[in-house]
């Protein structure tokens, strides 16, 4: 069998929704999204995803708004009982977090961090998140926020290096595949309610990372029927995308902006999006 390395990328991929002191936004931008376009090119075992912080901070920063009662209830993750589902949804409320971190909702933050925490416990990665001083940290940073985005960038690092040691590198991709849902969900459904062109442009930089995540996830050893049902979901939401007239017509010229999807395909994305996420969340 072909196995996958999987390159995670801790910090540099949030350029492509921010900017540098010395360039442009709109030029970082189109560096980044040429970049991980080119990655699509290079040989198959090779493929990169950022960090789910990144995600939601993407979001957060086109102006998402937070919403209550969006996120995945907690009290769901007592019944997941496929170790496919608990390692999906470990991603579902990794974005969880982050969405109420970033949004200062600190109390839902701590709890999507114990359900982490047991989830990690019941599929094995227990030693990464089992920690006491894990809580104190992340309590000390609640009252800054730089502080707090430092902590979750520093939780997904642990967990990476752990997964990179022990050989469980597919782990992390269907963990990511989660928490890509997630604020997929979370996105779509802000732009359709806020119409923002930022956020719009945000989905489709989201795009690009759909073909290196569905790579990563054929490459999981002995799939079971409940992942090959995600990767059929992926591909959909993907075909869906490029089908779009908005994607089909966008200009070859590479520095211009990214493609601005109409509402009404936004709510057909959303469909697909939606379709996932309920395979994900629902209790089995």
């Amino acid at each position: 069998m072909k196995t996958s390395k999987l390159i995670v990328v801790i910090s540099g991929i949030g350029l492509l929704f921010s900017c540098s002191q010395n360039e442009p936004a709109e030029k970082l931008k189109t560096q980044q999204v040429t970049e991980i376009d080119s990655m699509y090119e290079s040989a198959d075992e090779d493929f990169v995803l950022p960090p789910f912080l990144s995600i939601a901070k993407s979001f957060k920063n086109a102006g998402l708004v937070y919403a209550k009662g969006k996120t995945n209830p907690v009290e769901n993750s007592k019944n997941y009982e496929l170790k496919i589902k608990r390692l999906l949804n470990m991603g579902i409320y990794s974005t969880d977090l982050a969405y109420c971190s970033l949004n200062n909702k600190n109390q839902e933050a701590r709890e999507y961090l114990k359900v982490i925490q047991e989830l990690s416990n019941e599929v094995g990665l227990g030693s990464v998140f089992q920690d006491q001083a894990l809580l104190d940290r992340f309590d000390q940073s609640l009252e800054k926020r730089e502080d707090l985005e430092g902590f979750i960038y520093d939780l997904q690092e642990r967990s990476e290096m752990y997964l990179q040691d022990n050989e469980l590198r597919h782990i992390a991709t269907v963990q990511f595949a989660g928490a890509w849902i997630e604020g997929m969900y979370l996105g779509v459904g802000n732009a359709i309610k806020y119409p923002n062109e930022k956020v719009t442009g945000v989905l489709t930089d989201q795009m690009y990372l759909v073909k290196n995540m569905i790579r990563g996830l054929e490459s999981y050893p002995d799939p079971t029927p409940e992942l090959k049902e995600i990767i059929a979901g992926l591909t959909k939401i993907l075909t869906t995308y490029e089908a779009f007239e908005s994607v089909k017509n966008k200009p070859k010229n590479p520095n211009l902006k990214a493609v601005l999807i109409s509402q009404d395909e936004l709510k057909v994305l959303l469909t697909e999006v939606v379709k996932v996420r309920t395979n994900i969340v629902s209790i089995n």
